[in-house]
């Protein structure tokens, strides 16, 4: 929209609480919607016409007339009746805007959880693709086709690969325990115990925050909010928890 430049306003409109800063915060908003063109007049929902005037809105979708045109209302009257709404139902607006920032938080966890799932079903099935190989070239396992089909083509790599594996497997001697019980977590759904395994070495860590990025910190762990984050994550499953503050993460 185009800017106006309020240079003075009429003692009237000073009366009614709205100053040259309100109108200026209004203005750098760019949200001119609710808003009461006149003073005692309920509050309307305007739409942009062009970028000096707008339409009002009625409650059953039509627009406000006179005659049959459609009535215009110029800016500088809307920008006004934006600041006089503000002076009277800032705090009911910014409990809908929270309400609305929250909803939109809870959706984009909802999808930070399924996408982190997946990524853990993913690097679990490769650990055990890859160590149940290892098996194959180690003897462990027998009567691989493809092993087979590999030691008569190219009897030197399939050599050098089944030395590798049997090193591998000693150097490792606790590896098939640990892949078994990556494989039985993924049967069961175990997401939880997966990601900590797999994603964080064993340790349930909820998140990690670079030296230059704190107000997730200070958001949930400052003295005045620690307990509360500690009863909020106590009930939730540890991907939800991580979920949540990745997201938490991008308002920042």
């Amino acid at each position: 929209m185009k800017r106006i430049e309020f240079k003075k306003l009429q003692k009237e409109i000073v009366n009614e609480g709205i100053t040259l800063e309100l109108i200026e915060k209004v203005q750098s908003s760019g949200k001119y919607s609710p808003a009461m063109l006149q003073k005692g007049d309920d509050p309307v929902t305007l739409v942009k016409c062009n970028n000096e005037s707008f339409w009002v809105q009625l409650e059953d979708g039509s627009f406000l007339k006179e005659g049959k045109n459609l009535m215009k209302f110029d800016l500088k009257t809307c920008i006004i009746g934006r600041a006089r709404y503000w002076t009277l139902f800032s705090d009911i607006e910014t409990s809908m805007d929270n309400e609305r920032k929250s909803q939109a938080k809870e959706k984009e966890i909802l999808k930070e959880i399924e996408r982190i799932k997946a990524d853990v079903k993913k690097e679990a099935e490769t650990v055990i693709e890859k160590y149940r190989e290892v098996e194959l070239y180690a003897g462990i396992k027998k009567g691989s086709i493809i092993n087979d089909i590999i030691k008569s083509l190219n009897p030197e790599r399939f050599e050098l690969m089944e030395k590798n594996a049997i090193q591998f497997i000693s150097d490792h001697p606790q590896i098939k325990e640990y892949v078994d019980s990556i494989e039985e977590r993924l049967q069961s759904e175990d997401y939880d115990s997966l990601y900590i395994s797999i994603k964080t070495n064993g340790l349930p860590l909820l998140l990690s925050i670079p030296n230059d990025n704190i107000g997730v910190l200070t958001q949930f762990f400052s003295k005045d909010k620690i307990n509360d984050t500690l009863k909020l994550i106590e009930g939730q499953d540890h991907i939800q928890s991580v979920a949540m503050f990745n997201v938490n993460k991008r308002y920042l």
